[in-house]
């Protein structure tokens, strides 16, 4: 009876180790930092210590939002990330599935080629604050809208042809449903994954200081 006895108790310490041992791997696999899906769209060192990831939809208010807030802000971002030995991967997915965000993407995207991301894309939050998010333009919000406003960057007729000609759809495709995976049901976007640190959404009445607390509880 006692060697029965010793046997379970055994079985239990070996199972409560083997417990120990996957929550250990599955918390680790929750915090490691994310492969990048485009290097072009990365702000900050490619080879800093922290990698972290916004998902945001051009269509989605919230987005804009927060959107806003890191263009009108850049110079801080830049600061923060070579401070804190950070880069932020920004992944524009056609996330709620508009038009809009679809066409948006694509443009980003041929921008990204172009290796020229945050420069158009500091132009296109710029635009849309006038031509959508205000709600009183009638101006037409296809392709050819997001071929004009790199016209004012100066974007190339490479990218020119890269938006009309849509050669970035199977990428947009390919990324937007990578996004639906891993956000996994845990709400919508903005969907931020600062390492250790995950959160979705950005309330209209926040502010940098509020984006900067975000990256802070990620290091």
């Amino acid at each position: 009876m006692k060697k029965l006895i010793k046997i379970i108790g055994l079985i239990l310490v070996a199972g409560a180790i083997l417990f120990l041992i996957i929550n250990n791997v599955i918390s680790s696999s929750n915090t490691a930092p994310e492969e990048v899906w485009d290097e072009n769209t990365v702000l900050g060192s490619k080879d800093a210590k922290h990698h972290y990831v916004v998902y945001t939809d051009l269509s989605c208010g919230y987005c804009y939002r927060l959107s806003s807030i890191l263009v009108e802000n850049s110079d801080l971002l830049a600061n923060y990330l070579s401070e804190n030995d950070v880069n932020l991967e920004m992944r524009i997915v056609p996330y709620l599935g508009s038009d809009l965000a679809f066409w948006g993407a694509e443009a980003i995207s041929c921008a990204a080629e172009d290796e020229r991301f945050w420069i158009y894309f500091k132009e296109v939050i710029a635009a849309l604050g006038d031509d959508y998010f205000s709600g009183e333009s009638e101006v037409t919000l296809d392709a050819d809208y997001f071929v004009s406003i790199g016209k004012r960057v100066g974007m190339s007729e490479k990218f020119n042809q890269c938006v009309k000609d849509h050669k970035k759809s199977e990428t947009v495709t390919k990324y937007g449903d990578m996004a639906a995976r891993k956000m996994g049901g845990q709400g919508g976007v903005p969907y931020i994954k600062f390492e250790k640190y995950t959160s979705n959404g950005f309330d209209q009445s926040w502010g940098w200081n509020k984006f900067k607390q975000m990256m802070d509880a990620g290091l």
